[in-house]
């Protein structure tokens, strides 16, 4: 009876050890608790955002708190991270087991309203690299937003885009978009009115049609070129000696397409005078 009675301890003692070996199998190597709702920093929502993790894995929180479960939101949207797209993520990464609680975590991504001064470099940056470095500029802003909302990031590029295919200074509209990562978060739009200026070497007295260029005629000034003609003079060296096509006034730009080289006629030959 005695022996029965034993018999039936250890019985019991072994269920118990066994029991709780199987629990201890099936316990979860982390639970991830989800917040309400949070405001994040683009580009990405990391799970360490939206959760609490807890786990005796250093390795494994650490891998966790950095994992992406979605992008961030464009400005002034929020977005939805449900616990079935996280427990997608996971099971993707070879993460199961992970025990999530909660439905779903509201994000919305964190900003700031940029200064206009800020603004106004990005553009006046844009301006001088597209215009070159010849040319001196001179920006009018005729629109700006008065508040414009971008992302808190340090990963932010602001990207600049005009609505002429080419460049060539005047009254501009642009775009300029907030980028992070791969996504446009915000953009605004604004209007400018840019002037080029250059130094070039104008008449400083007027020539007469088939008159002879001299270097007297000439100086080197700072002058508006946004609508000049594409055939300037850059050096007056080039057109020295040659012959007026048309007369030129006083301050003419010089203008490879005003002048000529003159002709040569040998004595004797016959000439016709138009």
């Amino acid at each position: 009876m005695q022996s029965k009675a034993v018999f039936a301890v250890a019985f019991l003692l072994m269920g118990i050890l066994t029991f709780s070996s199987v629990k201890g199998e099936n316990n979860p190597p982390a639970d991830v608790r989800l917040v309400d709702s949070i405001v994040i920093r683009a580009p990405y929502v990391t799970l360490g955002e939206i959760a609490s993790i807890e786990t005796e894995d250093n390795v494994l929180k650490k891998r966790l708190i950095n994992l992406v479960v979605g992008e961030a939101p464009r400005v002034k949207a929020s977005k939805i991270i449900s616990s079935y797209k996280i427990k997608g993520v996971l099971n993707r990464e070879g993460l199961r087991g992970v025990d999530v609680h909660g439905i779903q975590s509201t994000v919305i991504t964190e900003t700031r309203f940029m200064e206009k001064d800020e603004l106004r470099k990005i553009i006046k940056e844009w301006v001088i690299a597209k215009a070159g470095k010849e040319k001196e500029v001179e920006i009018e802003f005729l629109r700006l937003p008065r508040r414009w909302e971008v992302p808190e990031s340090k990963e932010i590029e602001f990207v600049v885009h005009s609505s002429r295919t080419s460049y060539a200074g005047g009254k501009l509209s642009l775009t300029i978009r907030a980028v992070v990562g791969d996504y446009t978060m915000s953009s605004a739009h604004v209007r400018i009115d840019v002037l080029h200026y250059s130094n070039v070497p104008v008449l400083i007295r007027p020539l007469k049609r088939g008159g002879k260029l001299l270097k007297d005629y000439v100086e080197v000034r700072r002058s508006e070129v946004t609508s000049a003609d594409a055939m300037l003079v850059a050096s007056a060296e080039d057109v020295f000696g040659m012959i007026a096509k048309k007369d030129l006034p006083l301050g003419k730009m010089l203008s490879i397409k005003d002048f000529e080289r003159p002709v040569l006629i040998e004595r004797g030959s016959f000439n016709r005078l138009l």
